[in-house]
């Protein structure tokens, strides 16, 4: 049998874990890019920082999409 209280805390626990782990996306216009060589500049200076998962790049659109840990 399952001690109850003990039981739930540890479910909020891992509760609080998942939200503080989630991704953030933070998407940014870069009105000046116009050409692939900018596009891979973006994926190599922004790719190599600490907490970032993953860079998107639209260069037609204009935008870079950034997945990584909001606490970092």
């Amino acid at each position: 049998m399952i001690d109850e209280p003990a039981y739930t805390t540890y479910i909020l626990y891992l509760e609080l874990m998942v939200e503080a782990t989630q991704p953030t996306v933070t998407e940014i216009e870069v009105a000046g890019m116009c050409c692939q060589s900018e596009v891979d500049l973006i994926h190599r200076k922004l790719g190599v920082l600490s907490g970032v998962y993953d860079v998107k790049v639209n260069l037609v659109l204009r935008r870079v999409a950034i997945t990584h840990d909001a606490e970092q």
